[in-house]
């Protein structure tokens, strides 16, 4: 009897974790969802090296695949638009490719600061985007179960 209720224990522990990447899995299998699952992990390891002026070269690729990613993420449909009434749809597109215009814009500044040499500048605007990227996630990206 203990290990049976030792059992169910473990299985409601895991249950939230197991349904949070089942979601992620879902949510990356757009193609929207892939491009943005790119443009994730060239941001963390950016984050990771943009103080380094020694690791401005590597940097510069990687801003360089965001940007790729960012104008292949533009014309795309986000998952929530799906779930919105048709008249709502055009103008959350509309704000959506609003959102990544305006990633585009920073990104081409922070390639300028990385180009320069001016790492200082570019720790700044990265934190100035990552605050942009959880603000675009919160309105356009669906929420976690």
């Amino acid at each position: 009897m203990h290990r049976f209720i030792l059992i169910a224990f473990a299985l409601l522990i895991c249950l939230p974790a197991a349904q949070a990447a089942h979601h992620e899995e879902d949510e990356e299998k757009t193609p929207l969802g892939e491009e943005m699952s790119a443009m994730n992990k060239a941001w963390r390891q950016l984050k990771k090296d943009i103080a380094d002026p020694a690791k401005n070269e590597g940097s510069l690729k990687l801003l360089d695949q965001m940007m790729q990613t960012t104008l292949n993420s533009t014309d795309m449909i986000p998952v929530l638009a799906e779930d919105l009434p048709e008249d709502d749809q055009a103008a959350f597109l509309h704000a959506y490719q609003e959102e990544m215009e305006e990633l585009m814009k920073e990104l081409a500044i922070l390639e300028t600061f990385l180009g320069a040499g001016d790492n200082t500048m570019a720790q700044k605007l990265i934190k100035q985007i990552d605050d942009q990227k959880k603000k675009g996630h919160k309105e356009f990206k669906p929420k976690d179960d």
